[in-house]
């Protein structure tokens, strides 16, 4: 059993997250897979193009255009957090020595808000990263 240990832990990582090229930003935490299936990121507000608040929309489209340019296109690896019909996801750029978390980018940039709760395995991270984007006033935070 000690022998199966290593390769039940590898085969279980790889169930959770799988590989999906984004083909449409629809709104600005909301996407498009190559699939056609629709998902959600997950633990974070981000606001949306469909806001009426002016302010908001015009940060709104700033951050749909940002997100456009990075995320379609590419290929990133998907942690599907629920499978509810808008499922919530972690989403990750591959490289050659380790992931890139995509919702911290977000958070960093100012374009998200950490709505997770204290039992999220990312709470100090997107934390850190949220106070980081508040002291640097980036984005929602300027």
């Amino acid at each position: 059993m000690k022998k199966l240990l290593p390769f039940i832990i590898l085969i279980s990582a790889l169930t959770f997250a799988q590989e999906f090229k984004i083909i449409k930003v629809i709104d600005n935490d909301i996407l498009k897979l190559d699939n056609g299936q629709i998902v959600q990121l997950a633990e974070v507000y981000v606001p949306s193009i469909k806001d009426s608040n002016v302010a908001v929309n015009s940060l709104a489209i700033k951050i749909n255009n940002w997100a456009y340019s990075l995320l379609v296109g590419n290929q990133f690896k998907l942690s599907f957090i629920t499978n509810d019909s808008l499922p919530n996801i972690r989403i990750y750029k591959s490289h050659l020595l380790s992931d890139e978390d995509i919702i911290k980018k977000y958070i960093l940039n100012g374009y998200a808000i950490f709505s997770g709760d204290t039992n999220s395995t990312k709470y100090i991270e997107y934390m850190d990263a949220q106070n980081t984007a508040r002291n640097n006033k980036e984005g929602i935070w300027s």
